[in-house]
């Protein structure tokens, strides 16, 4: 079965420059590293999961953060949301299946405020407290789930990942607030409205606030480029980067499962982005299951996604606009979480 393990990654840079201000322009950040002397370190921590009952994994997470208490959360596709402590031991799953209170259809987003964390689900979110019972349930727009927070319960962004409609797609970033009756919506904005390719369509994610600023990246259409975005919504800074190996494999499809992407981000205390981009493995084709003639699909849950991809490991110097340091680590790395730590699923 599968284990969910987290690593630490630490760097020490010390950069200067200025921040962006007017009209932004898109930055090419380039291919060479700023800092030939500086290397990414990885150290396991803790693991995760076990191999068969409960606290085991029976699929890739969708969300994995840390609460205020430094538990760390783990959803995954139709389980409840699960709960193990700092060194790693499950305590809990939270919730179970339903539409009532306390119930989920198909947890997905974790949004940690102080030492609760808000679970979202399809058209709503629960406040699970630290006592891990579930408070109040508020209603929240289709398609709209957790994003960045800065102030709780005035401020956050969320991502939009709704379909398009009469007039194509909506801007992929809200601006929120929260309040007993719902979310209510302040704003949209982002880079771009609309795909930049149809087969890939464009979405964000998003990292969390710092210094009351917040970084997105694109989560499709086979870009990789990094926004930084004022608590008003406006673009401050544009960074984007066009290295050979986040091309689609040579020996696949444009249509290929192992599309490289932006899987997670972070910066840190530093104001250096942490950027792990999933890539494809060599021999990557044997992730996929054998698909019988006339198959079009296939589940999520046949594709052994360890196997599909590892993670090469950017850390970038948004004032300078240069990649610092390099890493291509074997482990897929599925989220970054603070204080210098990510989560590698395998």
């Amino acid at each position: 079965m599968s284990v969910l393990r987290l690593s630490v990654a630490l760097l020490g840079v010390v950069a200067g420059g200025v921040p962006a201000t007017g009209q932004v322009s898109t930055v090419v950040v380039p291919d060479a590293p700023s800092c030939a002397k500086c290397t990414i370190v990885v150290r396991p921590i803790v693991s995760l999961g076990a191999v068969d009952g409960p606290g085991s994994f029976d699929n890739v997470p969708f969300s994995v953060k840390v609460d205020g208490r430094g538990r760390y959360w783990v959803t995954q596709e139709v389980e409840m949301p699960m709960v193990f402590d700092a060194a790693g031991k499950f305590v809990q799953s939270v919730g179970r299946k339903g539409e009532g209170p306390g119930e989920f259809r198909m947890p997905w987003a974790l949004m940690p405020v102080n030492d609760s964390v808000l679970v979202f689900d399809v058209t709503r979110a629960t406040m699970i407290g630290p006592d891990l019972r579930p408070g109040r349930t508020m209603s929240v727009p289709m398609g709209l789930r957790a994003g960045a927070l800065f102030t709780w319960p005035n401020l956050a962004f969320l991502t939009n990942t709704a379909g398009g409609g009469r007039d194509g797609p909506p801007p992929p970033i809200s601006r929120v607030r929260f309040s007993p009756a719902g979310v209510e919506v302040l704003g949209t904005f982002g880079p771009d409205r609309g795909d930049l390719d149809p087969r890939y369509p464009l979405f964000q994610i998003l990292g969390e606030a710092q210094h009351g600023r917040v970084w997105s990246a694109d989560g499709g259409g086979g870009r990789y480029r990094l926004s930084q975005w004022n608590t008003a919504g406006m673009l401050e800074r544009s960074l984007e980067r066009k290295p050979d190996w986040f091309l689609n494999p040579s020996d696949g499809s444009a249509k290929s499962m192992a599309q490289p992407n932006v899987r997670a981000f972070q910066e840190d205390s530093a104001g250096l982005v942490w950027v792990f981009a999933s890539t494809p493995r060599p021999g990557w084709k044997d992730a996929l299951p054998k698909m019988e003639r006339g198959v079009q699909e296939i589940a999520t849950r046949q594709i052994a996604f360890e196997r599909l991809y590892r993670t090469t490991v950017e850390v970038i110097d948004p004032r300078t606009a240069r990649v610092v340091a390099q890493r291509v680590l074997d482990e897929w790395i599925v989220a970054a979480l603070p204080n210098g730590r990510a989560a590698a699923y395998s």
